[in-house]
């Protein structure tokens, strides 16, 4: 099993795992969101502060996005959390994360300090107006989900005198922000069905 460096250490395990969300409206036309390469324990369970990242940072969020898009077709998602610098030994991934080449879609952030960099789309092989449509919607749902990847400064670093008042409690107020501080993943690779 790899260690948090990605060496494969027998210390300090972790162990990946995949995790699949229905959403909680009917009037949603993707049925299930796999998402592959979640931090789990020995018995491959996520911790439920895990789950609940990821469902509010991922999933919710394109869960609503997509049911606003009139004619969206899509039936199920599988996202794989990928580090693009390498880190991470992909063998102990559940499934085998896809490569990424110039057809398939890239969106990237135009949030500076969102700790999610990209997001690919793995290619449908469609053309025209279809296309034209996907790309669209997708750009829509994942474009919104580089928000929910900003980290609050962690204030046992920062100078006290410039966090007070309204802006403390608001930092103190985001229940993940350790997660957001310390991801395993800089990118998503989604793939559509």
């Amino acid at each position: 099993m790899p260690n948090s460096n990605g060496k494969g250490s027998d210390e300090h395990k972790i162990q990946f795992g995949s995790l699949t969300l229905g959403p909680n409206a009917k009037s949603v036309n993707i049925e299930e969101i796999q998402l592959i390469g979640v931090i789990a324990d020995k018995n491959g369970q996520p911790s439920q502060e895990t789950i609940g990242f990821l469902d509010s940072s991922i999933v919710y969020p394109i869960f609503s996005h997509s049911s606003r898009i009139k004619g969206l077709e899509w039936k199920s998602l599988k996202i794989w959390l990928h580090d693009s610098t390498g880190q991470i030994d992909y063998r102990f991934y559940p499934e085998q994360v896809p490569s990424v080449n110039n057809i398939d879609l890239i969106i990237k952030s135009r949030n500076p300090i969102s700790t999610l960099r990209a997001i690919y789309i793995l290619d449908n092989h469609l053309e025209g107006s279809e296309y034209k449509f996907w790309r669209q919607s997708a750009e829509t749902i994942f474009q919104e989900l580089f928000q929910h990847f900003v980290a609050p400064p962690d204030l046992t670093k920062v100078k006290r005198s410039l966090f007070s008042g309204p802006l403390k409690r608001l930092v103190e107020k985001d229940r993940f922000a350790n997660i957001k501080r310390d991801l395993h993943f800089d990118t998503l690779i989604i793939q559509v069905d």
